[in-house]
């Protein structure tokens, strides 16, 4: 299933998605980041994850026109969760990702 969480418009006027999907990325579900253009039409779509789980909840747009991506993830095993951070470019590209336990 794939999951809408929030919207906000970026600097530049696009419309930017942030949702979970276990329908495309690297595990069983995944945070997606989403862009598009002020009519709906997708300019860039990426997913963000291990091979576990990843639930997303917040998205910000950063000072430098990437985001910053916040969740969590099972890394140790379902019954043991950890803060998920994400931090991509103004294209989506991965810049960092980091655990905390």
């Amino acid at each position: 299933s794939d999951l809408g969480k929030q919207v906000l418009v970026n600097s530049s006027g696009e419309y930017v998605l942030l949702g979970s999907t276990g329908s495309s990325g690297a595990g069983n579900r995944d945070y997606w980041l989403i862009c598009t253009d002020t009519s709906g039409n997708i300019t860039w779509s990426n997913t963000y994850g291990t091979s576990g789980y990843q639930e997303s909840y917040a998205v910000i747009e950063t000072a430098k026109g990437g985001y910053l991506i916040s969740g969590d993830s099972d890394i140790h095993g379902v019954d043991f969760l950890n803060m998920y951070l994400v931090k991509n470019g103004p294209s989506g590209n991965l810049l960092w990702e980091k655990n905390i336990e």
